[in-house]
């Protein structure tokens, strides 16, 4: 009997696709255990890894290790990533500095606080906007 459509789609293989350094080196003709190990990834971190620097890693992909190492290091030396504010949490936390200025009671009594987000959590708000701002 012939599969229904929706049945066959979810048969096809996935496309992965990767950003950076990965991205840069993946040969799509590989498969994913193949290039991991080609760019000196694991692709389980529960299988022991050989040394760092040996030999067996590939020169021409040397440079992927390299470059994740010089990225994680570069996040590290940042300190924390600032959080992310969404869209429309950016308009209401805008809109309710302008209306009540730091009069955070206020904002929460405000009929835009759908959410009801209380006195103590608008601060915080309104605090992260205030810091990714300026």
């Amino acid at each position: 009997t012939a599969l229904p459509i929706s049945a066959v789609k979810k048969k096809r293989k996935q496309k992965i696709k990767f950003q950076g350094p990965i991205g840069d080196a993946y040969d799509s003709k590989k498969t994913l255990r193949q290039n991991y190990k080609a760019m000196g990834l694991a692709l389980d971190p529960n299988k022991q890894l050989p040394a760092a620097g040996s030999s067996d890693l590939s020169a021409s992909k040397r440079w992927v290790v390299q470059a994740l190492e010089r990225d994680a290091a570069e996040a590290a030396a940042g300190g924390p990533t600032p959080r992310h504010i969404a869209p429309g949490e950016v308009t209401f936390v805008t809109n309710l500095i302008s209306k009540y200025g730091e009069d955070y009671e206020a904002m929460a009594r405000d009929e835009t606080n759908l959410y009801q987000h209380t006195p103590n959590q608008i601060r915080r708000k309104c605090k992260a906007y205030l810091k990714r701002t300026t």
